[in-house]
């Protein structure tokens, strides 16, 4: 099943990228190509170059986001991969979404070379963190410089964006500041969590977590289209029993439901001497 699985990503990439040649279809249906090349040429040479040169500029920026991030979780990488995972990543990010192309991209991408899964889940926080850190500093400074009116049919407190860009520029500052001051890591350890979590619902056995793939691949876990890792949650008695798998990529919530509700029955029928 799991190599079946494999076998079709690549079929689940031309049928994302038919789709998007649809819609693009679908959009410029109306236009002819001669109008829209009559349409280019009225822009100036020089604008265009600047266009492509500050395209150029960002994607390096942005490749200067994951190059930091790989140092920050102590798994430096060689420049040339990285550009290539940065590249790919904000690539399919800005044609498809965060969620659908961004994230699986450089899920793929940096598993090949030798991430876990936990430590690409922390690059990619720390991605969308300082990235949009950024945005809202480039947005404060673009009302202060170019303030307008918000339209009436919003029904938004205020009237111009001119309190707006104080909020962004707050969230920026603090953000800065927490950094200066804070030089502690802020660590979430998942066995701290699992620890935690067996001693308040009583387990009389461990929970484990599985950042690097191994246990997934021991129970033949398949990947959801061969690309994001599959999400099961098995609970064993003492006797090494497996009484609960529950497999669902989505309803996360629905996972700790199931498994709670399985350890109080294991619970109950403990307190029984079943």
């Amino acid at each position: 099943m799991r190599p079946k699985l494999e076998n079709l990503s690549p079929l689940f990439a031309v049928v994302m990228f038919c789709g998007a040649g649809w819609l693009l279809w679908h959009e410029l249906q109306h236009y002819h190509w001669h109008d829209i090349r009559q349409s280019l040429t009225t822009i100036p040479s020089q604008k265009v170059a600047l266009s492509v040169v500050l395209t150029v500029l960002n994607y390096c920026i942005l490749v200067g986001y994951d190059l930091l991030g790989v140092q920050a979780i102590g798994h430096p990488l060689p420049l040339s991969r990285v550009a290539f995972a940065s590249f790919t990543g904000f690539v399919a990010s800005y044609n498809f979404g965060a969620t659908v192309g961004g994230i699986p991209v450089r899920y793929r991408v940096y598993s090949t070379l030798g991430l876990s899964a936990v430590e690409i889940i922390q690059l990619t926080i720390m991605l969308g963190v300082t990235f949009w850190i950024g945005e809202f500093a480039l947005a404060g400074l673009a009302f202060v410089v170019a303030p307008f009116e918000i339209p009436d049919k919003l029904h938004m407190p205020f009237k111009t964006v001119g309190a707006l860009c104080w909020v962004l520029f707050a969230v920026t500052v603090s953000y800065v500041l927490l950094t200066a001051v804070l030089r502690k890591p802020l660590n979430v350890r998942g066995k701290d969590i699992q620890r935690s979590f067996a001693d308040a619902h009583q387990l009389p056995f461990p929970i484990i977590s599985d950042g690097d793939g191994a246990i997934r691949q021991a129970f033949g876990v398949s990947k959801s289209l061969g690309i994001i890792p599959g999400r099961i949650t098995y609970v064993i008695d003492p006797q090494g029993i497996v009484r609960l798998v529950f497999n669902s990529q989505l309803h996360g919530e629905q996972h700790v439901a199931e498994a709670l509700a399985m350890v109080r029955q294991l619970n109950d029928q403990q307190k029984a001497g079943l």
